[in-house]
């Protein structure tokens, strides 16, 4: 992908230094029996995930991304595992413990399992976001949370590898 954006700012380079107006594209007809080939851009995570409005931090098919109300009752009534980072970003610990979080959910292969960044304690943290880690009972910053079917079935506050973060979560997947 970053191939394709070096080659678009190439492009206007070099159409930008040349004497000549650039002429409009236009399409090539189908003509006869060949058929029309078009060539479309791989789609980005985005596109391929649009049914989340949040922000996605990591995960191609396992998407962790900002934490927001809306994605977190679709998630819900979608019956998907949910792990919940409390992430904080006074937090030293939540911060470097976010790469492995990135780590893991790049690596896991399931759908059926989604990972949202709640903010806990920081100035970014909203009142349901404050509201949910009381609820959950959630004392620290870099607590994880694992959620099934609305109950929580893990719960785990000290640092982890992601090796360790895809053995826990993948456990509640079937």
């Amino acid at each position: 992908m970053k191939y394709f954006w070096i080659l678009i700012i190439f492009s206007l380079l070099a159409m930008g230094c040349s004497n000549t107006a650039p002429q409009a594209m236009t399409p090539t007809p189908n003509v006869g029996n060949s058929p029309q080939q078009i060539v479309t851009p791989p789609p980005t995570i985005e596109k391929a995930n649009s049914a989340y409005v949040g922000k996605i931090l990591a995960g191609n098919k396992t998407l962790y991304i900002t934490f927001n109300t809306e994605d977190y009752q679709k998630a819900t009534s979608d019956g998907k595992v949910i792990l919940l980072y409390f992430y904080s970003d006074n937090n030293p610990t939540s911060k470097a413990e976010e790469l492995t979080v990135f780590d893991a959910f790049n690596k896991m292969e399931s759908i059926k399992m989604i990972g949202f960044k709640v903010h806990y304690d920081d100035p970014s943290t909203t009142d349901v976001e404050t509201q949910l880690a009381t609820t959950l009972g959630v004392k620290s910053a870099h607590t994880k949370i694992i959620l099934k079917d609305g109950k929580v079935m893990w719960q785990y506050s000290s640092s982890l590898n992601a090796d360790t973060y895809i053995t826990q979560m993948s456990r509640f997947l079937t």
